[in-house]
């Protein structure tokens, strides 16, 4: 399914300090104890986190490069405890989150196993991200760890349902629940782009967001099928879901899905070329206009940089890679 050729008007994008920031990466959940096992480190390598990190934040270098990659494989390595029993206990995972909302505000964990390691690297990843930056883009950060954390918490419960939302209801949680709004948080600290705060007002940023969120679940949920197939999970797979619901086969799925990816680049276009009239109405500066087209910019350099590195990750080609 790497093959699949998706219509991105961009060119690709990478950031040239990627060798470091893997190398870096893979000392950083070693120490951390994400992956504890000769097999577990090898296996973590060929994913390519720190590709994944330069590709969707190519201008990110050094120290910021280096988190945007920790951030990244915390998020899989977290991602990846829920495809056995676990996904499938909704209270349980209702308290996981929960305790890791805490470890965001100072408290202790009380989780234990791998969870325990990944609270402490969570507790790191929050002191080095919010470092110097403003309270208002902290509580946008903070609010997304909120949203992604209810992703997990719907799909476990939809897992126990058995349920099949219809395409409106599956983005809006696959959106929250890959963390596409940490990703989004995340290019505001790494690529040293703030948005003016008063842009936020409007809700066409939010829209921009959520449209390359959705971009990213399609490009997540193709190239990774042919993983969850082996694993036995994909009934939170939008191809599955578009099988099963049209009665349809897995290539013409991806040939349905594909008319919806036009469409969604179509209107983050639409919705970048209302950036201007945000300057307008809010009268910013050329300085603040410019932070405000930069985001915009490397917004577009995330959703592409996260297809550019599905195509070629290891991680996609099997269960065990």
């Amino acid at each position: 399914m790497q093959n699949i050729d998706f219509p991105f008007p961009s060119s690709p994008r990478r950031s040239w300090d990627l060798e470091a920031a893997h190398e870096r990466d893979l000392q950083w959940v070693t120490s951390w104890g994400l992956v504890d096992t000769n097999q577990a480190l090898h296996r973590y390598r060929k994913w390519g986190i720190g590709a994944l990190a330069a590709h969707a934040f190519p201008e990110a270098v050094g120290p910021d490069l280096e988190l945007g990659a920790n951030a990244l494989g915390w998020f899989t390595l977290f991602d990846d405890q829920f495809d056995g029993p676990v996904g499938e206990q909704p209270k349980e995972v209702v308290n996981i989150c929960h305790d890791l909302l805490g470890v965001l505000n100072g408290q202790h964990t009380h989780l234990d196993g791998p969870f325990r390691a990944l609270a402490g690297a969570l507790r790191d990843l929050w002191e080095r991200s919010t470092h110097g930056m403003s309270d208002a883009w902290c509580g946008r950060f903070h609010r997304s760890w909120e949203l992604t954390f209810a992703g997990f918490v719907q799909e476990a419960e939809d897992r126990v349902r058995h349920a099949a939302p219809d395409l409106s209801s599956y983005f809006h949680k696959r959106v929250r629940s890959l963390g596409t709004y940490l990703w989004c948080a995340l290019v505001e600290r790494l690529e040293e782009c703030p948005v003016p705060e008063r842009a936020w007002e409007f809700p066409a940023l939010g829209e921009l967001q959520y449209l390359h969120g959705e971009l990213c679940v399609m490009v997540n949920d193709v190239f990774s099928l042919d993983r969850e197939t082996d694993l036995g999970d994909v009934d939170g797979n939008l191809i599955s879901l578009l099988c099963q619901d049209r009665s349809i086969t897995v290539p013409q799925a991806v040939a349905e899905l594909m008319p919806l990816a036009e469409r969604t680049i179509q209107a983050i276009n639409q919705h970048q070329a209302r950036l201007p009239n945000i300057g307008d109405r809010l009268r910013l500066s050329a300085e603040e206009r410019a932070r405000l087209t930069h985001y915009a910019t490397c917004l577009a350099a995330m959703s592409r940089g996260n297809y550019d590195w599905s195509r070629q990750t290891l991680r996609y080609r099997a269960a065990d890679a």
